[in-house]
C-alpha cells in the first residue's frame, strides 16, 4: 500500500490572512487537511527570489538611477511576503481561525514545518516539489499575470 509522506505548500504571502482573495489561505486548509487525514508531514515553503540578481532580458544600458531604491522596495516586500506566509501558516498549525475546529486534533503522523527560502522561485519549487507525493497551490486566474 503507498502511503502519502510529504505534501508541499508553496506561499507566496502576497496577500494578509484577512483578505478574501489570500490564495495561501485555501491552500493552506486543503494541505493540512489532506495530511492530518493521511497523517502526513506538510511543508510549507516560502521563495522570494534574490532581488540584486540580474534577471534574464535586463538591457545593458538600464540607468543606475533609481534602481537602488527600487531594489530596496523589492527587498522590504519580500521580507513583507515571508512575515505574512509566516503568519498564515502559525494561524493553521495553532488550530485557530480559519482552520475548521474538526481539523484542530492532528493524528499520530501529522507533522508541519515552515521553510524560508531564497532563490528562483520556479527552480526551488520544482526541487521540492520533485521529492514530495503532493503539492498543494491555490491558483486564480487574476493572480497568474503578477510576477
Amino acid at each position: 500500500m503507498d502511503v502519502m509522506r510529504k505534501i508541499l505548500i508553496p506561499l507566496s504571502g502576497r496577500y494578509a490572512p484577512d483578505d478574501p482573495e489570500d490564495l495561501d489561505i485555501p491552500a493552506l486548509q486543503a494541505g493540512f487537511t489532506a495530511a492530518r487525514s493521511l497523517d502526513a508531514h506538510v511543508e510549507v515553503i516560502c521563495v522570494t527570489e534574490e532581488p540584486t540578481k540580474p534577471k534574464e532580458g535586463w538591457a545593458a544600458w538600464v540607468p543606475d538611477y533609481g534602481l537602488g531604491d527600487q531594489i530596496e522596495r523589492i527587498k522590504q516586500e519580500g521580507k513583507a511576503r515571508r512575515r505574512r506566509a509566516k503568519a498564515a501558516y502559525e494561524t493553521l498549525r495553532a488550530g485557530s481561525d480559519p482552520l475548521p475546529a474538526t481539523l484542530t486534533a492532528p493524528g499520530p503522523g501529522f507533522s508541519s514545518s515552515f521553510v524560508e527560502q531564497v532563490g528562483d522561485i520556479r527552480e526551488t519549487v520544482g526541487m521540492n516539489g520533485r521529492v514530495s507525493d503532493l503539492i498543494v497551490i491555490a491558483s486564480s486566474e487574476a493572480r497568474w499575470a503578477m510576477p
